[in-house]
């Protein structure tokens, strides 16, 4: 975690030294984003709509800061199969408005960074994190190598499908992850053993009424008889949860919110509780950019 709150102090300061201002960003239904490149086998993108969820953001990285923030995609990278999650590097591009000139011109006044000039890319580090400008109103950063991240960005590698990166760019948080080695916590009774049968998955998180979250998520297990048992699994969990909370239960609707067509588990509008939720942001604020 310190690695990473090293960034928070970046763009602190690199907010109050730009002036100019640009609003063309990248969309999914047209060009190929950042999460699409960087989503490889065994590691977990997060995505945080900071326009939506300009709040949390703002009091996390300051207004200025959270003002100009679009789209944060985060790339984890376990150092080890260990659940839930917690030991990690990471790559992140943070896509807002960040003019290419300004952004350059703000990291030479970082004292506790030092420019770095190599294959004719400059770039700034210290002892825990590399950053740079990649490209116009786009801002990268790596616990490891930010000339790898910029080569895995402009590769524009399609690594995920267009239609699952426009649903994840429409959720306020979004998650994504190939033939996982460990995830976080996020609430659901998953474990280890389950972990390691998924070939894939995809979180959508979305606001919806009164200030409710609710997820939609995607499982695409290696085969069907562990895909039987996931969706058990995260029914009984679900209903244990609301008998536990003195609710009713709905099993006309707990059939449509779970779901599986052979070896693909299908959750659909699943309201979050305020413990889930807390559990979700308590998550961002340890696993993204000083998030």
């Amino acid at each position: 975690m310190k690695k990473l709150n090293n960034l928070l102090l970046f763009f602190f300061v690199l907010i109050f030294l730009m002036s100019c201002t640009s609003t063309k960003f990248l969309s999914p239904e047209t060009e190929v984003v950042p999460l699409q490149s960087l989503a490889d086998e065994g590691d977990t993108i997060l995505l945080i709509d900071a326009t939506k969820e300009s709040e949390l953001v703002k009091s996390l990285l300051g207004d200025d800061i959270g003002s100009r923030a679009k789209e944060i995609t985060l790339e984890i990278i376990p150092k080890n199969d260990d659940y839930p999650l917690k030991d990690f590097d990471y790559n992140a591009v943070v896509e807002g408005d960040f003019p290419y000139f300004t952004t350059n011109f703000a990291l030479t006044h970082f004292s506790d960074y030092t420019k770095v000039l190599e294959d004719s890319k400059a770039y700034y580090k210290n002892d825990t994190t590399e950053v740079g400008v990649i490209h116009k109103n786009m801002v990268g950063a790596s616990s490891t190598s930010y000339l790898d991240l910029v080569d895995v960005v402009d590769s524009k590698l399609v690594n995920v499908d267009s239609l699952t990166a426009i649903e994840m760019y429409d959720a306020n948080f979004a998650l994504y992850s190939i033939k996982p080695k460990t995830l976080f916590d996020f609430g659901l009774g998953l474990n280890s053993s389950m972990i390691s049968h998924f070939d894939s998955i995809l979180f959508l998180i979305n606001e919806g009424d009164e200030n409710t979250m609710s997820l939609d998520a995607q499982f695409e297990v290696d085969s069907e008889s562990n895909a039987s048992t996931l969706e058990r699994l995260i029914k009984s969990g679900y209903t244990a949860s609301l008998k536990k909370a003195g609710a009713k239960l709905d099993f006309s609707l707990l059939k449509l919110m779970f779901s599986r067509n052979n070896n693909v588990v299908n959750i659909i509008e699943m309201p979050l509780s305020e413990e889930q939720v807390a559990l979700l942001k308590d998550t961002i604020n340890s696993s993204s950019v000083g998030l």
